[in-house]
């Protein structure tokens, strides 16, 4: 009888050994992040592509990520191939993940100039259209293939993947291997924000493309929704945006932001404490272990000073934490995790407008950064706390544990350009407003090809132009932008 139990044991312990050799990321799968993978696709071809075609399109749906449709372009041409990937439902936020190639190594990143992605929701375009560079790449190892991943601020149900040139001498097609949706446990901000910062491995705007220029010791690592950004610096890291518009600097505002101070140890030697730091418009705010220091921009004079010990009343030591501080020409308020934390005027401080936004960041996580052209009401802040599900106080189906947009912000407003293609002439539809607003026709390298300013919906572009895919950017007096692609034929 022992000898067989003993037998029994080997054998099961021989079975899991197996079992575990069959399946080395067994560890990993426990862990890793969910994907939503596409689950249908449509393709054509737009413009004048002789020779272009979509082979084996059917092979991006579903998990397989490892075979794939080609994309075969010839050079020259004056149109693309488009291909759009179906989700089986709407999510957002979140991010984008889409796995490319070539099949040959190092071909990959110089086809990235001639591709674009966009999201969309039941068919409409969300805006966002994007051409690919090498920051949104991660490659594999032997540099063939690698997926790109980026951030979507609004919901969406498919991807469109656009390529619109090829490689000079070389006969070498792209591959598309999958699309996958990552959701992210993130909250819904109210609508139309000025900027909005993801750090989802990159500094840039997700709103407009404003650009902001760090130093080599910024890192990504997980935030409270995706990636947050920190320091791996010895010292306090500075980033700078470029120059804002005079027209976004006035009063009201809002600057909401997620935090995370390092726990430092007692015995640990004298040093830089945790810091997270925020200059923009005509506040300065600095989070410390302590308190959260705001000032204007000119002096050192405090505002809300008496609530200075406010983050050992709220804030979770150690742990993410939601920070909103809005304000008007008649005073300010600040709010922690949902719940506010003081109000009161101005005084004497000096506020004078900065020309751009900065941020500072040493033993500490910083993550999505957003900024509004408005005071956001106390509704609207414990609203944008409770829907990112951090607090269970919050009743699912309270009005502060959902963003209504519709109450707090006028219906989004759209762009749409008619006809698409057009031979030249183009009118702006939508209901955004058009007189004095900027219009720009750029390449899908970026390089601007046209601009003018608006006085009707309707745009005669120019005869020089060449027939190909084009971005039309339109910004409103507002500082509103708007982006969509077009197809130019002659």
């Amino acid at each position: 009888m022992t000898s067989s139990l003993h037998y029994g044991h080997r054998l099961w312990v021989a079975l899991l050994v197996c079992i575990l050799l069959l399946i080395p990321s067994f560890g990993a799968i426990a862990v890793a992040q969910i994907k939503i993978y596409a689950n249908g696709e449509s393709h054509q071809i737009f413009g004048v592509c002789v020779g272009c075609q979509v082979l084996d399109a059917g092979n991006t749906v579903g998990s397989n990520e490892n075979d794939y449709a080609t994309f075969t372009i010839g050079l020259g041409v004056a149109g693309g191939i488009q291909q759009t990937l179906h989700f089986p439902r709407p999510v957002g936020p979140g991010k984008v993940e889409i796995g490319l190639g070539t099949g040959q190594p190092s071909l990959l990143v110089r086809l990235l100039g001639g591709i674009a992605v966009e999201t969309l929701l039941g068919n409409i375009p969300n805006g966002d259209l994007k051409s690919i560079d090498a920051s949104l790449l991660t490659l594999w190892q032997d540099s063939s293939r690698g997926a790109i991943s980026f951030p979507a601020t609004k919901p969406y149900d498919a991807v469109r993947i656009y390529q619109h040139s090829g490689l000079a001498g070389i006969n070498v097609g792209l591959r598309v291997y999958y699309a996958a949706q990552l959701p992210m446990n993130c909250g819904q901000a109210p609508a139309n924000p000025l900027y909005y910062f993801p750090f989802e491995r990159t500094l840039h705007d997700a709103m407009t493309g404003l650009e902001m220029v760090g130093t080599d010791y910024l890192v990504y690592g997980d935030g409270i929704c995706g990636e947050a950004v920190r320091s791996a610096s010895i010292r306090v890291d500075s980033v700078a945006s470029t120059d804002v518009a005079d027209s976004v600097k006035a009063t009201p505002k809002t600057i909401s932001f997620w935090a995370r101070l390092d726990l430092i140890s007692p015995d640990e030697p004298d040093g830089r404490s945790p810091l997270v730091g925020i200059r923009a418009f005509m506040v300065s705010m600095f989070l410390t272990e302590a308190r959260f220091r705001i000032t204007g921009t000119t002096s050192d004079r405090e505002v809300l000073a008496e609530n200075e010990v406010f983050r050992n009343q709220l804030a979770k030591e150690g742990e993410f934490n939601q920070y909103v501080f809005t304000y008007d020409d008649e005073g300010c308020a600040l709010f922690v995790n949902g719940a506010e934390i003081g109000r009161g005027g101005w005084g004497d401080v000096v506020r004078e407008p900065l020309s751009n936004i900065q941020f500072f960041i040493h033993q500490a996580q910083l993550d999505d950064l957003i900024f509004y052209s408005r005071a956001l009401t106390a509704e609207e802040v414990k609203s944008m706390w409770c829907s990112y599900g951090k607090d269970p106080a919050c009743q699912p189906n309270s009005a502060a544990a959902r963003i209504d947009t519709a109450k707090v912000q006028p219906g989004a407003q759209r762009l749409t350009i008619y006809p698409n293609p057009s031979t030249g002439q183009i009118t702006i539809g939508g209901d955004i407003p058009v007189e004095g607003s900027d219009l720009w026709v750029k390449d899908m390298r970026g390089q601007e090809m046209f601009y003018t300013r608006l006085r009707t919906r309707t745009v005669v572009l120019p005869s020089s132009l060449p027939e190909g895919m084009y971005l039309v950017t339109i910004r409103t007096k507002d500082r509103k932008v708007f982006t969509r692609n077009l197809v130019l034929t002659r």
